[in-house]
């Protein structure tokens, strides 16, 4: 498959921060008619052409579906509102005034997509920083392709990340995190960390299956984590609600859907 840039002198004023890439070729052969399995879909915001028309062919050349290079955090929303993908990946400069205020913003309004900052430097306060504004992890740019690949990967897929700098979170910052849990959602939380599935948890509290569903993407948003089992995990550590009452069935049960 071949890519092509929307994003060219022709294009109208105003929208030369987003560039979507779309397939213009095909083998429409038989031989090359297969069920292949659906592609890991990215936002990658950067503000380096350079730097993001690489690190896009990279992406491309592993299977991985780069539906939108943006350049500005405005050109992100307008990106993620159109089609949600599963992983945002940020490298825009400014940690403070870009970086850490999108992923908030992407925690609240989109928390099913993943956040993976890209950085020029990496470092533990940073890496704390970036936790707290609900990123999954960061990688350092210079790193070789092979690895930054196998990190988008892993964060797609919630996985301990190749190369992120790791964040231990202290017992206070955790202990914050939970004081703004309501007591039904920290009624939801227990439900979840005894394996129930959302409709199991409605039926137990006599409230509908959509309530559970809100009730688990508020407790997600508010500890900073991306599943149901970080935040079983998280809420089971010294300190958490769930320290010593944790007993999960089977972790898929904890993750999924349900």
């Amino acid at each position: 498959m071949e890519w092509a840039d929307d994003t060219s002198p022709r294009s109208p004023a105003g929208h030369g921060e987003v560039t979507r890439l779309r397939p213009v070729s095909w083998d429409t052969s038989p031989r090359a008619t297969r069920v292949a399995p659906a592609a890991l879909s990215v936002v990658v915001a950067e503000a380096d052409r350079l730097f993001a028309d690489a690190l896009s062919l990279a992406l491309a050349a592993a299977g991985i579906r780069v539906q939108a290079l943006v350049s500005t955090p405005a050109g992100v929303i307008r990106a993620i509102a159109a089609r949600p993908p599963a992983l945002l990946a940020v490298g825009f400069p400014q940690l403070d005034r870009d970086v850490v205020p999108l992923g908030r913003r992407i925690r609240v309004q989109w928390p099913s997509v993943r956040l993976l900052a890209m950085l020029d430097e990496q470092s533990s306060a940073a890496a704390r920083v970036l936790s707290r504004a609900g990123y999954c992890g960061a990688v350092s740019k210079d790193m070789p392709p092979g690895v930054v690949i196998r990190a988008f990967r892993a964060a797609a897929r919630g996985e301990p990340i190749p190369g992120s700098v790791p964040v231990a979170r202290s017992g206070t910052e955790a202990d914050s995190r939970f004081e703004q849990l309501t007591p039904r959602e920290l009624q939801v939380l227990q439900s979840l960390a005894e394996g129930a599935s959302s409709t199991e948890i409605a039926h137990r509290l006599r409230i509908k299956t959509n309530t559970v569903r809100t009730h688990v993407q508020h407790v997600l948003v508010k500890l900073h984590v991306n599943s149901r089992l970080e935040a079983v995990s998280l809420a089971s550590q010294p300190g958490g609600p769930l320290a010593s009452t944790c007993t999960p069935r089977d972790s898929w049960e904890i993750s999924g859907a349900g």
